[in-house]
């Protein structure tokens, strides 16, 4: 047998085996985001500030992935968000200057009114997909793409109008103020026939509910549900023969509050659920550039903040979620900031201290940080502080050690390793027998089998020294994930060590570096 080629493949398969686990135990980083906490009555003017520091010092203290605040408000408003009023009612004039232009041409010149119409219809539905409520853009969009289907018509494409007029049903329902006293006797024929075709594809059902037990009034594009008895619809209530497709719901107080709008896809196969919080979207403020959870008063944050916060990094799709804010009062405002983790939706961190009414010092930011990152623990500054660190300062909603899967990676790589090496020691004593015993063939073979045995020995050697570093390696996983922070002075956040493979003139092996 010859040692460098045998040698050469056991590097090469060892090296891509523990870079893969090291690779693997990178992948597992956690992302946080960063949410700002205020009260209406108190909005402190360097909450930005200091909710950015605390996220970049936090993030590089736990060695997880921090998710910017413009891919946060992206991510937030695929699902629920809207835009600022102002920036809304600038778009909206525009466009119905073109809206208007475009009604012009359809006398002087059709063929020249589509394009304009379509984009209007198209800067419209812009809107309306980004969450924007208000009746006006409603509306609008409504005139524009009746519009740009009677300008089809004139223009002799019956398909181009046919397809306009389905996605207005789809989107405004059926309406009865379409006849021939509003629109042209062809545009109102139209619109009956699409209206019968679309008829027997009603086949979803949604059913919106409230997450309280208040009734609240409900809307499906803008448009209220109405029931059979032309009664308005509340929650719990289940809208029948919907078309399978997006829809945007929302739910409000009878002449007051308004949720905001959620994207709802309604399947022909199923009942679709949603429920909705109104007190959640009431809280949850947002605008072009940053978002944040307003309450009312101090109770209200102390009551609902780990579950607020929790849907917002769910729909962000981070694993925590770092809330910071100015509480107290303009006089003696305090810095108030916790680690929620969104599985359990409970604080797995959290501190208070009182601050100047500049804002946090440094070394305040800094103590902060500490506590945060669990390196600290907390003292309230007062007996009546509300937050309270967990009895465990560790990572919240943790699996057990015995479903670590890197630790029983490591441990059965360990084994299989001097399973292998059992099999080579074994086979090199047979060889070093057969070369020691004069009866065991000729010269020629018991020399074959003494360089067999040398090489043999080199081997088991090699497979001995990665399966014992890996063994112990997978025990120290299981040891150092158990470890708090408090458990020792020098401890860091990180508690899975760092794993990297050395190769040797005599071998490969693990190299497995942490504080412990």
């Amino acid at each position: 047998m010859a040692l460098r080629p045998v040698l050469s493949r056991l590097n090469s398969v060892l090296i891509a085996l523990v870079c893969m686990l090291a690779l693997a135990s990178q992948a597992e980083a956690k992302k946080i985001v960063v949410v700002e906490a205020a009260l209406e009555s108190l909005e402190h003017d360097a909450a930005n500030a200091t909710a950015t520091r605390l996220g970049n010092l936090v993030s590089n203290g736990l060695k997880v992935e921090l998710i910017r605040n413009a891919d946060a408000l992206e991510l937030l408003g695929r699902t629920i968000a809207a835009a600022p009023q102002q920036e809304r009612t600038r778009r909206l004039e525009e466009i119905s200057r073109d809206i208007q232009r475009g009604d012009d041409l359809m006398y002087s010149d059709p063929e020249a009114a589509i394009p304009v119409l379509d984009a209007a219809r198209r800067e419209l539905q812009e809107l309306m997909e980004s969450f924007v409520s208000g009746d006006a853009v409603h509306a609008k969009l409504f005139e524009a793409q009746m519009l740009l289907a009677r300008s089809h018509l004139d223009n002799g494409d019956s398909k181009a109008a046919g397809e306009v007029m389905e996605q207005v049903i789809r989107r405004f329902g059926e309406r009865d103020d379409i006849t021939t006293d509003n629109y042209p006797p062809a545009l109102v024929e139209l619109y009956d026939k699409t209206t019968k075709r679309l008829a027997r594809k009603k086949s979803g059902e949604l059913r919106v509910m409230s997450a309280t037990d208040e009734e609240l009034e409900i809307l499906i594009n803008h448009v209220p549900v109405t029931t059979s008895g032309k009664k308005t619809a509340r929650t719990p209530y289940t809208i029948e023969r919907l078309l399978p497709g997006e829809y945007r719901v929302q739910v409000r107080r009878a002449g007051g509050d308004a949720s905001m709008l959620h994207a709802i896809s309604v399947d022909a196969r199923h009942t679709t659920k949603v429920t909705i919080d109104l007190d959640f979207d009431l809280t949850l403020k947002m605008d072009a550039q940053s978002f944040e959870l307003l309450f009312s008063d101090r109770q209200s944050y102390d009551r609902n903040i780990a579950d607020y916060a929790s849907r917002v990094g769910a729909a962000i799709g981070a694993d925590e979620v770092l809330v910071v804010g100015y509480l107290g009062s303009k006089k003696t405002p305090r810095l108030v900031s916790q680690r929620v983790d969104v599985r359990s939706r409970r604080a797995v961190a959290a501190t208070e201290m009182q601050v100047s009414r500049d804002g946090a010092s440094d070394e305040q930011i800094l103590q902060a940080t500490q506590v945060l990152c669990g390196l600290a623990i907390s003292k309230p500054i007062e007996p009546s502080d509300p937050i309270r660190l967990p009895e465990e300062p560790r990572h919240s909603g943790a699996s057990p050690w015995y479903k670590d899967w890197l630790g029983w990676t490591l441990v059965g790589v360990g084994v299989a390793s001097v399973g292998v090496a059992g099999y080579f020691t074994a086979d090199t004593f047979d060889k070093i027998d057969c070369a020691t015993n004069p009866y065991c063939g000729d010269w020629a073979h018991r020399m074959d089998q003494a360089q067999s045995a040398k090489d043999g020995r080199a081997i088991y050697g090699v497979l001995y020294g990665v399966g014992g570093a890996a063994i112990v390696g997978g025990i120290l996983v299981f040891i150092l994930r158990d470890r708090g922070p408090a458990d020792t002075a020098d401890a860091t956040p990180s508690l899975i060590p760092t794993i990297a493979p050395f190769s040797a003139p005599e071998g490969t092996g693990l190299s497995l570096q942490g504080r412990f």
